[in-house]
């Protein structure tokens, strides 16, 4: 049986509009978010980490680093294809393609931060996100009590607290 290794041009050209095609649908569904405010409490260059589940995995964009200036204004743009969670220094953020967001935020206090814009409510809310601290998330033991099962109703008593919370906001996206 001989079997011809080489493509014909019809296959490669196929081939070739297959992949345009591919890239312009993505690019269609990519759009650029912008961020802009002021960090108190960090100077450093930062970037606007990917907290999906494959983000660890992923190479850090270096359309998505910003450094400060002196008084914690920054100024970041960069493309998204669809909705994600996302952190700057402690403080976690809801983004979507087109985004257009105004931050105050306190790397020492996240649960203080201030939005405007587009997802401000979102974002309002993720302030109370917990934070590990050496690794975990409860709050300098408040969350511990005398039994497991008391540990476990507390724990299950914060989070209905943060359910009853979340369906005070208004207007949130049904992506979030």
């Amino acid at each position: 049986m001989n079997i011809n290794r080489r493509f014909s041009p019809v296959f490669i050209f196929a081939f070739v509009i297959y992949l345009l095609a591919g890239y312009r649908i993505s690019a269609q569904n990519r759009s650029e978010v912008h961020l802009s405010g002021t960090i108190k409490n960090l100077n450093n260059k930062l970037e606007v980490q990917d907290m999906s589940a494959v983000g660890d995995l992923s190479a850090a964009s270096s359309d998505r680093f910003f450094i400060p200036d002196s008084t914690g204004h920054f100024d970041v743009n960069f493309t998204l294809a669809k909705p994600n969670y996302f952190r700057i220094g402690r403080n976690i953020l809801y983004l979507s393609p087109g985004d257009k967001l105004s931050l105050d935020i306190d790397y020492n206090k996240p649960e203080a931060g201030k939005f405007s814009g587009t997802h401000a409510n979102e974002n309002s809310y993720l302030t109370k996100t917990p934070f590990p601290t050496a690794g975990s998330f409860h709050n300098e033991d408040s969350n511990l009590q005398p039994s497991i099962k008391e540990t476990i109703d507390s724990v299950i008593s914060a989070a209905s607290e943060r359910e009853r919370v979340l369906s005070s906001y208004h207007n949130l996206s049904p992506a979030f």
